[in-house]
């Protein structure tokens, strides 16, 4: 896990260093001193955490996480304040948590616990889309995918046909259990395209050893580089093992998204409010939402929240201005006038004709 240390007290700065070092031996920690310095360092490595101070020369650190792109990186205050007006805006840029120092080192343990498997999980539904949609993905975000992934220059790959009910659920985790209880390495279990897959990173395995173990379980198992690793994925996907299947991770993520807006359309919902819930990239993210409607994410929360507007409409004792409200609709002014862009008629107008 790549950790970096942002504060500007020598003596705070590497005390922490070596108490998140002793927690966990093989984390790769770096450390700076300032919020310039560290925006530079996020530009070169993809850090899985980020720990900072708030106040610090030049740049604090709350400016450091307004132009710190965070969708894929956890963040965390370690600070001397106990100000709610500071939590406040940590709260709005979506750190993890809100350390105060002297750091507690029962507090500092359980944190990287639960960070570390929000980590994991962000590296997993990363690693789902980058195998998924590797021929839809632009070049730089596939870049950006394989730097955030970090799997090593091979990795190995199991996979088995999906199995159904308890009794397999069960299989499986017995498994999962029983094959990678000795691996140090990083290990995804994901149910893509109608197969059950494990992608193991980071740990030395001989390949017919790891076939032998896998055979004994139904599995099949070959090491794979890392740069064939998209291609051979979709290979697999395509044989016999997977005739049929249409659930994409795209598809997914595109339920995600109508659920989502489905239930706080009322709410500003921003891009990048969904890019955080789906963990894809906003760009991409739009890309595949347009490619499966075949409209732009804002046309979608547009046209849902005027088809809400129409339902609301028919409620005689709802006033103009509380319709809009309701609906996601800052103010009534701006409603009427999309409405009847959208529909040909004013809101009252439409309310008459029911």
């Amino acid at each position: 896990m790549k950790i970096l240390i942002v504060e500007d007290e020598p003596k705070a700065r590497v005390g922490l260093a070596m108490l998140i070092q002793r927690m966990d031996p093989s984390a790769q920690i770096q450390t700076t001193s300032n919020g310039k310095a560290a925006l530079a360092m996020c530009r070169e490595t993809m850090f899985d955490i980020i720990f900072t101070d708030i106040k610090m020369p030049g740049m604090s650190g709350l400016e450091m996480l307004d132009k710190l792109d965070t969708y894929c990186q956890q963040t965390v205050i370690v600070s001397g304040y106990a100000d709610f007006s500071y939590a406040q805006t940590a709260i709005q840029y979506g750190v993890a948590d809100y350390l105060l120092k002297p750091v507690s080192p029962t507090k500092l343990k359980e944190l990287l616990v639960r960070v570390k498997k929000n980590v994991h999980s962000i590296k997993k539904t990363c690693l789902a889309g980058y195998l998924q949609d590797y021929t839809f993905l632009e070049e730089d975000h596939r870049r950006y995918l394989h730097q955030r992934l970090d799997l090593s220059d091979q990795v190995l790959l199991l996979w088995k046909e999906r199995n159904t009910g308890e009794e397999d659920a069960q299989k499986n985790h017995e498994e999962q259990a029983n094959l990678f209880s000795g691996l140090e390495g990083d290990v995804y279990s994901l149910t893509q395209a109608g197969i059950r897959l494990w992608v193991i990173s980071g740990t030395a395995v001989e390949e017919k050893a790891a076939q032998e173990a896998a055979a004994q379980y139904g599995l099949k198992a070959q090491m794979v580089s890392t740069d064939q690793l998209p291609e051979f994925y979709h290979q697999l996907t395509q044989t016999e093992l997977a005739q049929g299947q249409e659930h994409t991770e795209g598809s997914r993520t595109v339920r995600l998204v109508k659920q989502f807006i489905k239930e706080n359309y009322a709410s500003d919902i921003s891009l990048k409010v969904l890019s955080k819930i789906t963990y894809l990239h906003p760009n991409y993210l739009s890309k595949i939402f347009k490619r499966e409607t075949g409209e732009n994410i804002s046309d979608y929360i547009l046209n849902y929240r005027i088809e809400q507007a129409k339902k609301l409409l028919k409620d005689p004792s709802l006033k103009i201005y509380e319709v809009a409200e309701l609906s996601g609709f800052h103010t009534s002014k701006y409603f009427a006038a999309l409405f009847k862009g959208m529909v040909g008629i004013t809101p009252s107008q439409y309310r008459d004709s029911l």
